[in-house]
């Protein structure tokens, strides 16, 4: 995803890592970036949000597919009661007749 607008430009990240840091390791750009950018930006917040980010997302993912997995059988349970509330209620009807 690039941009431009007058004077200035964007690159996405995908791209400048592709472009500058393909020799180099994950770890090795995070410490780089770590050494140029700690005095002007507070990059230990980030790590904290990002670690929060990465405990939460195991129950996020685990609530998800219980929503899911609801949402898939809701629909069927409930179609099911319904047949056979009608199974019922002509089963119910046949009796009547077959006493009479």
């Amino acid at each position: 995803m690039e941009s431009s607008t007058a004077g200035y430009s964007y690159e996405g990240s995908a791209s400048v890592i592709a472009k500058h840091y393909s020799d180099m390791s994950d770890e090795q750009i995070l410490e780089r970036l770590h050494q140029r950018f700690t005095d002007k930006v507070e990059l230990s917040k980030i790590d904290r949000k990002y670690e929060k980010q990465m405990q939460e997302l195991k129950g996020e993912q685990l609530a998800h597919v219980g929503w899911s997995v609801a949402a898939w059988l809701g629909p069927v349970l409930f179609v099911y009661a319904l047949g056979a509330a009608v199974a019922w209620v002509i089963k119910g009807f046949r009796r009547r007749e077959a006493n009479e």
